[in-house]
């Protein structure tokens, strides 16, 4: 396989792709639109998370297309009343998603997928916060964690009003 065995081909880098039954506000078309931009043009378009690895260098095209298909996936599951990333339920309630769900959306392994989160959280652009239950002395039962989307985000394109 190409780019580090995860299918990446750097002139033909691949994005997230909304399930097609999902009908999304114009704003989070437009916000997918300028996440891609960040793969060509990554110290212009999201200086944050060029840098999020702690090097001058530019970050690597593998290392981009992952954090690209993630925050596209990410934005588009994200609430814009509250930022929050998850689900609407029937009830009324709002559920997180987790990090398998995001792979699985994302065409991505779980490693990726954790690497390229821990990349936008480095970079400010989202906040994770782990949610658990704790059963017993030395049990533990885990949820999905709640992540937002950062104002930052929205501001670096234009759109923070």
């Amino acid at each position: 396989m190409i780019g580090n065995n995860c299918g990446h081909i750097p002139e033909q880098p691949r994005w997230f792709t909304p399930p097609e039954q999902h009908n999304r506000p114009h704003l989070i078309k437009k916000m997918l639109e300028e996440i891609r931009a960040y793969y060509t043009n990554p110290a212009l378009t999201i200086p944050s998370l060029n840098l999020a690895n702690g090097s001058q260098r530019q970050q690597r095209s593998e290392r981009r297309e992952g954090c690209s298909i993630v925050l596209g996936c990410l934005m588009h599951y994200v609430d814009l009343a509250t930022l929050r990333v998850g689900i609407p339920q029937a009830d009324g309630q709002f559920s997180g998603i987790t990090m398998a769900f995001i792979a699985e959306k994302c065409t991505i392994s779980m490693r990726r997928t954790e690497r390229a989160v821990a990349d936008l959280v480095a970079s400010g652009l989202i906040t994770v916060y782990p949610r658990c239950e704790k059963l017993d002395e030395v049990t533990y039962k885990g949820f999905a964690a709640i992540r937002t989307l950062s104002t930052k985000l929205f501001c670096l394109f234009g759109l923070g009003k």
